[in-house]
């Protein structure tokens, strides 16, 4: 979808060169505590039910898998995955 091919342009723009240098050192490991905060986060709107919330939460969540997918995509030098073998994997899960 075109929002997809947007967050692909911004997180380019973010991860090369002249880009953000925070989002550029990012790893796995780094992220780890914002994949596990975020998660914390979408539970307590749910058990709320602030909707609101919960819509924030999960744009959050979302960009946490693009951004571990951007950075597995980017290894070269181990076994990777890239956005779409993702996304194969969950239309599987959904079928």
């Amino acid at each position: 979808s075109s929002e997809l091919t947007r967050l692909r342009e911004v997180m380019d723009k973010l991860r090369s060169p002249g880009g953000c240098p925070w989002d550029a050192e990012q790893d796995h490991v780094s992220l780890l505590k914002f994949l596990l905060e975020e998660s914390y986060e979408f539970i307590e709107a749910v058990e709320e039910n602030d909707q609101n919330a919960i819509q924030e939460e999960l744009g959050d969540l979302l960009l946490q898998v693009y951004f571990h997918s951007r950075i597995a995509e980017e290894n070269k030098d181990q076994p990777f995955f890239r956005l779409p073998d993702f996304l194969h994997h969950l239309e599987y899960l959904l079928l």
